[in-house]
């Protein structure tokens, strides 16, 4: 199966994402720089911020960092990776007499 994810980071540029995909987390780290000053003599009340992101998300199953994807639309990031095929490993063990 696939595992998505998505993160709403509105008003930061996507090549300011760092993004990592371990077999067992996926790591965000996001910059939002405040590019544009405003005369803070005409503001009355900014809501605006500006800073770093970061998020740590653990995965419910061993992934494959390989197969992750991500896209960037209207200010939310998704990610998409698929779960690690577990095949079942056997080793035919010889009883020696």
């Amino acid at each position: 199966g696939k595992i998505f994810a998505e993160f709403e980071i509105p008003g930061i540029d996507p090549s300011k994402v760092e993004l990592n995909v371990y077999e067992d987390r996926l790591e965000l780290r996001a910059e939002k720089s405040d590019e544009k000053t405003l005369e803070q003599n005409n503001v009355l009340r900014s809501e605006r911020y500006f800073g770093t992101v970061s998020r740590s998300i653990q995965f419910p199953v061993e992934v494959d960092p390989d197969s992750a994807k991500a896209s960037f639309k209207n200010g939310v990031l998704t990610v998409e990776v698929a779960e690690r095929v577990q095949s079942e490993r056997m080793k035919k063990v010889e009883i020696e007499a």
